[in-house]
């Protein structure tokens, strides 16, 4: 299912779709992430702070600390190929 960018920013369309593919949602763990890719460097320090406000039992700061070491940039994986 395609969904348009202007569909998905309706609250009951959004809530509809969720409902209808939440079965399907990928499980994973933070031991899982092995690289976070970001578009550019700019976008690096509101990843962070986000990941620093997570308030969850689940990621631990170290585990959260972890998550921040594997963030790239695409600029950074096209400098290396």
């Amino acid at each position: 299912m395609i969904l348009q960018d202007r569909l998905y920013q309706k609250d009951e369309i959004r809530a509809l779709i969720n409902a209808k593919i939440s079965p399907y949602r990928l499980g994973f763990h933070a031991d899982d992430v092995r690289y976070i890719v970001v578009q550019k460097d700019s976008e690096i320090n509101d990843l962070v702070r986000y990941l620093k406000s997570i308030k969850n039992p689940r990621y631990s700061p170290s585990i959260v600390a972890r998550l921040i070491t594997r963030i790239l940039t695409r600029d950074q994986i096209m400098a290396d190929f």
